[in-house]
C-alpha cells in the first residue's frame, strides 16, 4: 500500500504564517503537519509515500518520499493535485491525506483495513471539535449524510441544521486500484477548467450522485485540520501528544 499527501496550497486563511513556506509545514510542538502523517504513516508500514508540492515547494525537503509539482496550484483545487497523481493511484491501493491534517494511527489503521475500493474516514464526534475552533459550528461545518449501511449520500453541502451532519469529512481517503480507475475516467468525462476548481467534496458528491458506492468508516482518534491561526493554539492545548 501506497500513501499520497496533497500538500500543494498556502492557506490564505493564515495569513503571515504561510507567507514563506506552505500550510504543510505550519508546526505544532515542534513537528510540523506533514513531518507527523509521513511519520504515522511509516509506523503502519506505509513506506511508499508521494507529496504533491505546489506553493513553496522548494521548503518541502523529506528523505525517502517521491515529489509530484501541481504547477497550476495558483489556479487549482485538491482535486487537480490528486490527478496529478494518477501513475502513482494506479497500481497500489493508496491512503491519500490532506497536508493541513494530523491524525492518530488508530483513524489509519482502521482505514488501511477496509476493502471497499472508495473510503473515507468521518469524525461522529466532530461537533466538540468545532465548537472549540469556532463560535458558531454549523457555519463552518458541511453536509455529511451517509446511510445505515455507512455508505455516503450526501457531503460538502451548506448545512440548514445538525441534523444533516452525521459526522465530518477529515480529509483522509483511501482509492484501490479498480477505485482509481472509475474516478479517472468519471474526471475525463468531465469540463477540463470545473475539473481544476472543484474540491474533494464536490468531487465525491458527484461520485455518489453518479451511483458510486464511497464507504463511511467512522473514527473518533485524535486529529485536526489546520485552516486559522487559532486552530494551532487550540491543538497544542488540547493534544498533550501529537503522534
Amino acid at each position: 500500500m501506497r500513501a499520497l499527501i496533497l500538500a500543494a496550497g498556502r492557506g490564505n486563511r493564515l495569513g503571515s504564517l504561510t507567507a514563506e513556506k506552505p500550510k504543510c509545514l505550519i508546526t505544532i510542538k515542534e513537528k510540523t503537519l506533514l513531518s507527523m502523517m509521513v511519520l504515522n504513516f511509516k509506523k503502519i508500514a506505509i513506506n511508499e509515500i508521494c507529496v504533491v508540492t505546489g506553493y513553496k515547494n522548494k521548503k518541502i525537503k523529506l528523505n525517502n518520499c517521491r515529489f509530484i509539482h501541481n504547477k497550476h496550484w495558483k489556479r487549482s483545487n485538491m482535486v487537480y493535485s490528486l490527478l496529478c497523481a494518477d501513475q502513482w493511484l494506479r497500481n497500489e491501493s493508496c491512503i491519500i491525506a490532506y497536508g493541513d491534517i494530523f491524525s492518530s494511527l488508530r483513524n489509519l489503521i482502521q482505514l488501511k483495513k477496509t476493502k471497499a475500493n472508495i473510503a473515507i474516514t468521518f469524525d461522529r464526534l466532530w461537533r466538540s471539535l468545532w465548537s472549540a475552533r469556532f463560535k458558531k459550528p454549523l457555519e463552518d461545518a458541511e453536509t455529511f449524510k451517509k446511510n445505515k449501511d455507512n455508505y455516503l449520500i450526501e457531503i460538502g453541502k451548506k448545512p440548514k441544521n445538525y441534523g444533516e451532519v452525521h459526522g465530518q469529512f477529515m480529509g483522509l481517503i483511501k482509492i484501490t486500484p479498480k477505485g482509481w480507475k472509475k474516478i479517472k475516467n468519471f474526471t475525463n468525462d468531465l469540463n477540463p477548467e470545473l475539473v481544476k476548481k472543484i474540491s474533494t467534496t464536490e468531487l465525491l458528491q458527484l461520485l455518489v450522485e453518479n451511483k458510486f458506492k464511497v464507504r463511511c468508516i467512522p473514527v473518533q482518534g485524535q486529529w485536526g485540520e489546520v485552516d486559522i491561526p487559532s486552530d494551532i493554539k487550540l491543538y497544542k492545548k488540547k493534544f498533550k501528544q501529537l503522534s
